[in-house]
């Protein structure tokens, strides 16, 4: 089975966890990797790799990361990892700007970096598979015909770690280095794993269309990975978020994105 029609397989399937698994285990044939704790790749040997700890009882952030044996990859050439213990799903990038509006949070590398405040180390249909093969659900991504509808899915937590120049170990929710451009304060709304789609081009070949940047968007976009569920223009005159720059470290800086699914979805609201 081709590899793409097996994507469309993974988010067909992947309303119960039971089909989710069968979709899941689909890829892994189709790659011809294995799962076994002893088999997998469980990281880039960089010191002190961060996962989520338990929230502390008084506070929303996680607590420090800490060093764990339970990462898998199915691709060894991409900075993303997954743990089935904790349900999370971890990805590597860096800073790519900090002062441009914004339309993404993060994309992949080499895509639309210059909108971003994150790219990262790998494809957006890793991050979507890792993400089905914790248990998340995907929703439907935003309509705009008949009339609006946000985009829908599990809610998912996104964390983002970092050291500075002197050693210090940094880490906050992403939403802390997102700023609205009116109000001046942090973002406040969620992320919904809103699963992208598919396109087919003239030789029919498939093709999964948040990698094109669309991975983790502020703005609205019918092919987004991860979307905001409320209303958020993607037209440049009326762009909502800017990066809260005096909170990001300076560009290139090598960053780690923890991406926690959370137990309930989003709600939908407009932003005015």
């Amino acid at each position: 089975m081709h590899q793409t029609s097996l994507w469309r397989a993974a988010k067909t399937f992947d309303r119960t966890p039971a089909m989710m698994l069968a979709a899941v285990t689909l890829l892994l044939l189709a790659h011809h990797v294995g799962c076994q704790a002893a088999e997998v790749d469980s990281g880039d040997g960089s010191a002190n790799p961060p996962v989520m700890s338990p929230a502390r009882a008084d506070d929303d952030r996680p607590a420090k990361p800490v060093r764990t044996a339970d990462w898998q990859r199915w691709f060894p050439d991409e900075q993303c990892w997954f743990d089935l213990k904790q349900k999370i799903v971890i990805v590597d990038g860096q800073i790519c700007q900090q002062e441009a509006l914004l339309e993404m949070f993060a994309c992949p590398a080499g895509t639309k970096d210059h909108e971003s405040i994150v790219s990262v180390n790998c494809r957006a249909a890793t991050i979507h598979a890792y993400l089905l093969a914790v248990g998340t659900q995907t929703g439907s991504p935003v309509r705009y015909e008949p009339e609006y509808a946000p985009a829908s899915g599990t809610e998912i937590e996104i964390f983002v770690y970092w050291t500075d120049e002197n050693g210090k170990s940094h880490g906050c929710k992403a939403q802390e280095l997102v700023r609205h451009f009116k109000t001046g304060e942090a973002m406040q709304h969620p992320w919904v794993f809103a699963g992208s789609e598919f396109w087919q081009d003239e030789d029919g070949q498939e093709h999964y269309m948040a990698e094109s940047g669309d991975l983790i968007c502020v703005s609205n976009f019918p092919t987004a990975t991860l979307d905001v569920p409320v209303k958020s223009s993607q037209a440049n005159e009326e762009l909502l978020y800017e990066p809260f720059t005096e909170r990001i470290p300076p560009r290139d800086t090598k960053v780690r994105l923890v991406l926690r699914p959370c137990q309930t979805d989003a709600g939908n609201e407009d932003e005015r």
